[in-house]
């Protein structure tokens, strides 16, 4: 009942302004069966401002936000990364869910902890919750280990151990299919999720 991925750097550019961004949105859009509007992307700066998504709001211009939720089926909720990592995580039992920017900054302002505090405000149960870590750059290509603190607070917040799915996908390793800013790249990859 969920779909979630990202795009490699075959399919394209999402970074905002560049020429074909506008056509990757709709090319993405038209794979997940949706019309373009009910794909969301925020102005993404590092913040920890988490805002709920509906087929009725947030279709303004610029909105800020490093954190997405939804309840609603045929949302499609993106952040876009190019080295920070892409957290989708899945209420089960209450059929909510999110999207996380969780870059060096994001992490130390605790980004994680507060998304998944809003999840279960909403009635999530933490065991029910599932999570998997998108590409981003590992620590082997980076000095500080992303993973491992992303992990500590995700555990720290209750959720188990086997509810954490990491795609093992190093965005520097891996250039050739991912966009790394470390790597040289000023474009940028859209990660997403909906429910079905």
């Amino acid at each position: 009942w969920v779909v979630g991925g990202t795009t490699t750097r075959k399919f394209g550019n999402f970074k905002a302004g560049n020429p074909q961004e506008e056509t990757n949105k709709q090319r993405l859009a038209r794979i997940l069966h949706q019309p373009r509007e009910n794909l969301f992307f925020f102005k993404q700066e590092h913040t920890t401002i988490i805002k709920e998504v509906t087929k009725s709001g947030y279709h303004q211009v610029n909105a800020i936000g490093d954190g997405l939720f939804t309840r609603e089926k045929g949302i499609a909720i993106i952040i876009k990364t190019a080295d920070c990592i892409p957290i989708i995580a899945v209420s089960c039992d209450s059929k909510i869910i999110m999207i996380l920017h969780a870059g060096k900054a994001g992490l130390a302002t605790n980004i994680i902890p507060k998304g998944l505090d809003v999840l279960l405000q909403q009635g999530g149960k933490a065991r029910e919750i599932k999570i998997l870590l998108g590409p981003f750059i590992e620590k082997k290509c980076y000095p500080q280990d992303l993973e491992q603190l992303a992990i500590t607070q995700i555990e720290k917040s209750g959720i188990v151990k086997n509810n954490i799915l990491n795609v093992h996908q190093c965005t520097l390793c891996k250039n050739d299919t991912y966009f790394s800013h470390r790597g040289g790249d000023k474009e940028r990859m859209a990660n997403f999720v909906m429910m079905i």
